[in-house]
């Protein structure tokens, strides 16, 4: 018999669950270009910005066992000087690939960031950073965007389907690896 999942906000203690699910996440598997997420860089890009809210970022787990979490937060208002409390974001979206139900956790967390932002008087909600974005996770894939999701996190596309949202915006990145790279320019 499964533990039923539960969903709660986070606490300081936290920190080491955000760090494991990151590593365990199919975010590590499926985005080999991802950058690892040390505590520090944790510290700094996600928890230390002045707007950060510890109940911004839920977890869920599964007893005692994490199994995944999100983080949301309110949009940027138009002239960028303030949050809006119109819109929010799920910045991001991490569920184990190996827990037994993870569209179903995907599910549960974005229900439970969709519920934090309406305690806001937020009417709409985007699922990843469109622009204009919070800082949150900018430059994780390398670029100076910040992080989305690919076609390939199928399950929390799921989730996030399953939970009434569509498709906003699709974006198209390239890589080339330089290593071999030669100039045939003089």
């Amino acid at each position: 018999m499964f533990a039923p999942l539960t969903v709660r906000p986070f606490r300081n203690e936290d920190v080491p669950h955000l760090l494991d699910l990151w590593t365990r996440c199919e975010y590590r598997g499926l985005r080999k270009n991802l950058l690892s997420l040390s505590h520090e860089t944790l510290q700094m890009q996600v928890l230390g910005p002045g707007f950060f809210d510890l109940r911004a970022i839920m977890l869920a787990f599964e007893g005692k066992h994490p199994v995944g979490y999100v983080h949301t937060t309110l949009s940027p208002a138009p002239d960028g000087n303030r949050l809006d409390t119109a819109s929010g974001q799920i910045c991001f979206l991490c569920v184990d690939p190996e827990y037994r139900d993870p569209a179903g956790a995907a599910g549960t967390l974005v229900r439970a960031a969709e519920k934090y932002l309406v305690g806001f008087g937020v009417k709409e909600v985007f699922g990843g950073s469109p622009r204009p974005c919070a800082p949150f996770y900018v430059g994780f894939h390398g670029g100076a965007e910040p992080i989305a999701f690919f076609d390939r996190d199928r399950h929390l596309l799921q989730g996030f389907m399953e939970s009434g949202y569509h498709v906003y915006r699709k974006t198209t990145r390239f890589n080339l690896q330089l290593s071999d790279f030669k100039s045939d320019f003089p």
